[in-house]
């Protein structure tokens, strides 16, 4: 999926969940080699290359939309900031002195979290898997590179 078509998903909510549905394959995948892992099934270099290539795989896949997810996240809690405290100004613009309301950031600031809320949850799945992702290519790598030096070590016995 390129960058335009990612984008189209930032509309509203339920554009998001559409975005979670189309990754659930690659969901799918990191927790079935997940399961792999935990149910020691990788028990030979070949099986730990493979699980290595999927995952690395299926994270080069849902890192750019973390990315992208993050960003755009900030930039519409930064914006709903701005327009909420531009819209405060105006009121009070339109009030005597003694009558304006004090503008507290920190209301304005918490009220831009419960706006990009679905934003920061969706954000989190993806960087989720992507940290199961990070775990299970470290692992995988382990694996293989003690497969290698016990395969080494079983040579050097022999000759």
């Amino acid at each position: 999926m390129d960058y335009k078509e990612i984008e189209q998903h930032f509309k509203n909510a339920e554009t998001l969940d559409e975005l979670l549905e189309e990754y659930k394959e690659v969901f799918d995948e990191i927790d079935f080699q997940k399961f792999k892992m935990a149910g020691k099934q990788l028990t030979n270099y070949g099986e730990a290359e493979e699980c290595l290539q999927i995952l690395t795989g299926m994270y080069m896949s849902i890192a750019p939309v973390a990315e992208i997810i993050t960003g755009e996240k900030i930039n519409r809690e930064t914006a709903f900031e701005v327009n909420r405290k531009n819209e405060l100004e105006l009121e009070n613009d339109d009030l005597p002195p003694k009558e304006q309301k004090k503008i507290v950031a920190q209301l304005i600031k918490s009220e831009a979290s419960v706006f990009v809320a679905r934003y920061r949850t969706v954000r989190n799945v993806f960087k989720g898997y992507l940290n199961s992702c990070e775990k299970g290519i470290n692992s995988c790598q382990s694996i293989m590179k003690q497969q290698k030096k016990e395969s080494y070590m079983t040579d050097t016995k022999q000759d």
